[in-house]
């Protein structure tokens, strides 16, 4: 997943993911989170990933 953390966030952010190195940050055991990359732009993320750009979804009346 690609979050958008706030600039201001951004410290506690990675201190609750782990570490400045993108160790992991585990919860009981069960689930895992890595942060891979960050950037100041979505863009750059998804580029460094190797993802595309999610259609619009168009919404119904």
């Amino acid at each position: 997943a690609i979050n958008r953390v706030p600039l201001a966030d951004y410290p506690i952010f990675r201190e609750v993911l782990g570490s400045e190195d993108g160790s992991e940050f585990e919860s009981g055991g069960i689930s895992r989170v890595k942060s891979l990359t960050s950037s100041g732009k979505i863009k750059l993320v998804r580029e460094r990933l190797g993802l595309q750009r999610p259609k619009p979804e168009h919404h119904t009346k």
